[in-house]
This record gives C-alpha cells, sequence and structure tokens, in this order.
C-alpha cells in the first residue's frame, strides 16, 4: 500500500508503522506451559476461503496427516466455518482435524507454543499478525511466499513456499513435521524477530511521525 501511494503521490511523505505483538502477556501465559506437541500443525484466523485458503490447506493436507501420523488443529471463526467444517468430516483425515472456535488472551499463546508448526495458507495478507504471533510463542510458520509474509516471515523462522503450490506446501509441512530440532532453531530465531514488534516500539514509532507532521 506504501509503495502504491509513493507512486501515485510521489511528493507525499508516506511512513509505514508495523503492528505489535503483546510479548508480556505472552511470556505471563507460557510459565507453565506445555513443550510442543510433536506432529501438531495450528491454524489461527479467520474461517473464510478467498482470503485465508483454507481450502488449499486440505488439499495439502490430504494424505499427509495419516502418513506423518499429525494432528491439524484449526483456531478461529468465520463466515465459512460451516461449509469448511463439512469438507473436514468428508475427509479421509476427519478424525486428525479439529476445531476449537475462536480463541484469544492466554488460551491463544498456550495453542500456539503447544504447537509443532503455524500454517498460514493464504492468498493475500495486509501484515500476517497471526504468524508473528506464532513467532513470538517460538512456533515456526509454513505458509506461501506472498507480499506480506516475507517481512514477517524471514528465512530461518519458518518456511514460505512458492505462492499456491499446495504440493510444496504439503511437503514443507511434511519436512519440518520430522524435524523437530530444526523446528525449535528455527522458534528461536522467530522469537528474536518477534521481539523487535512490540506495541511499545509502535508508539514510539508513530509519536515520531506526528511530531515530525506537527513540526512541519
Amino acid at each position: 500500500l506504501a509503495e502504491r501511494l509513493r507512486s501515485e503521490a510521489p511528493q507525499a511523505t508516506v511512513s509505514v508503522i508495523p503492528m505489535g505483538v503483546a510479548h508480556d502477556e505472552i511470556v505471563a501465559a507460557l510459565e507453565q506451559s506445555r513443550q510442543p506437541v510433536p506432529r501438531q500443525i495450528v491454524f489461527l484466523g479467520r474461517l473464510e476461503v478467498a482470503q485465508k485458503g483454507l481450502d488449499l490447506l486440505f488439499e495439502a493436507c490430504e494424505g499427509l496427516l495419516e502418513e506423518e501420523d499429525a494432528k491439524l488443529v484449526i483456531a478461529g471463526d468465520g463466515r465459512d466455518a460451516r461449509a469448511l467444517r463439512a469438507q473436514a468430516e468428508g475427509s479421509p483425515a476427519h478424525a486428525r482435524i479439529s476445531f476449537c472456535g475462536r480463541v484469544g488472551g492466554a488460551e491463544k499463546w498456550r495453542l500456539l507454543a503447544a504447537s509443532q508448526l503455524s500454517v498460514m495458507p493464504s492468498r493475500y495478507e495486509t501484515f500476517g499478525l497471526s504468524a508473528l504471533e506464532s513467532l513470538a510463542c517460538r512456533t515456526p510458520v509454513v505458509g506461501f511466499d506472498i507480499e506480506s509474509l516475507r517481512d514477517t516471515v524471514p528465512a530461518g523462522t519458518g518456511r514460505l513456499v512458492p505462492a499456491f503450490d499446495v504440493d510444496a506446501l504439503r511437503e514443507a509441512l511434511r519436512q519440518l513435521l520430522r524435524a523437530p530440532e530444526l523446528c525449535a532453531s528455527m522458534g528461536q530465531r522467530g522469537l528474536l524477530h518477534a521481539a523487535r514488534f512490540s506495541w511499545d516500539n509502535a508508539a514510539a514509532a508513530q509519536e515520531r511521525v506526528y511530531l515530525s507532521a506537527a513540526g512541519e
């Protein structure tokens, strides 16, 4: 969006301030948390197809969950929830797919931290906050290589595959499910990356923009 604004209004000053993560809240929630559950994948977000790509995720999980003895946990709610539940129930892997509804607060942080992988099969994103929250919980993110996620999930904190390549998504999930030690090291790097995105930093950056504008 910033690039588009700059191209259409070259004289404008455009500042981008990313969202933040409630790190203190996460730390408090995870003080007595469980270790990550081997072979558990979590999706956290709105349950809808057009943007979040859950149809692509279900396609990628065909055969994978059974072969890898893995579970997929779907957390969230949305307009396509009923259709997606029906699609999951019709899948051969339906016993390995669970829907836990909308989660928040400490429950959300514990769910992210207790999963070996977080998956974001989005077709597009404006920022990818769920990905950043997963990294803040030391959980690597697997998703498509789309514009917004490249900044949110840098190299070494997860795995981004060619956009909308379902086979590549399946293979990335498979490789990381088989590599818990690699997931742990990615999780540590993800935590260091996410630590830069605090609400204090966001507030300070926004204050600088306001002061600059007022000065002008």
